[in-house]
């Protein structure tokens, strides 16, 4: 493994080490400071913002109290099983195609993995989420926010929007994975562009070697619509299975 993956997997496990360890060490790491942040955010009549450190070395605003963003304010990682596949996966030069980007986690994740000549294309439908995601990327010249979803055909849709805090379970789905929960009431719904990822590769000119996508239970979709790209470029593919 060459050095700098080696530096990377180091700061990866301890990031997750600091997550798995035990909750009385964690009033010391990540601090009571970071604690009373959080539950001073579960509180607040808006949203926090703050500017966080990541595992990998970038930084990022994430909004309190929005789940993944607490844990990336706590321990500058998330979600690290998908997290360590990137790293095993994504090699310096690729495209990559992240479709559910949210707030650009993993798409700075993969400008850092992909780096120097890699170039990262990030595909976030909802209005107020693509803007945190492309204030997180304005720094980023290898990153491209794309203000709209991947589907079956272009068009626009409706996606169902629970707000900044729910915003990780936005979908246009028939029925999202929040469908009965207690919290965040009736979303509103959204219109948005709708494109497929055959006619964007090929707008673009370019070819994915690596695509994510968490499309919260509308991966079937983005599949259809990137079905000749799977079948001429066999990309790497790492798919979030709808609700389970």
């Amino acid at each position: 493994m060459p050095d700098d993956r080696q530096a990377l997997a180091h700061a990866y496990w301890r990031a997750v080490d600091r997550l798995n360890q035990p909750s009385w060490r964690k009033l010391f790491d990540p601090g009571a400071v970071r604690f009373i942040q959080r539950r001073l955010a579960r509180r607040a009549s808006a949203p926090v913002a703050h500017q966080v450190p990541l595992f990998f070395g970038s930084s990022m605003t994430v909004v309190l109290p929005e789940v993944i963003s607490e844990q990336l304010h706590s321990y500058g990682l998330f979600d690290d099983t998908v997290t360590w596949m990137a790293l095993c996966a994504v090699e310096p030069g690729d495209t990559v195609f992240d479709v559910g980007a949210h707030f650009g986690y993993f798409s700075l994740l993969f400008a850092r993995l992909a780096a120097p000549r890699g170039r990262i294309f990030s595909f976030e439908p909802t209005p107020s989420t693509y803007a945190v995601l492309a204030g997180n990327i304005s720094r980023e010249p290898r990153i491209t926010a794309v203000n709209a979803a991947a589907g079956a055909a272009p068009g626009t849709l409706q996606i169902a929007d629970y707000g900044i805090k729910y915003s990780a379970w936005n979908t246009l789905a028939d029925e999202g994975r929040l469908a009965g929960a207690r919290g965040p009431g009736r979303p509103a719904r959204v219109e948005v562009k709708v494109d497929t990822l055959d006619a964007f590769a090929q707008a673009q000119a370019v070819t994915p070697g690596f695509i994510k996508i968490d499309a919260e239970n509308f991966e079937p979709e983005v599949l259809e619509g990137a079905a000749g790209l799977l079948a001429r470029a066999q990309p790497t593919l790492l798919l979030e299975a709808g609700s389970a």
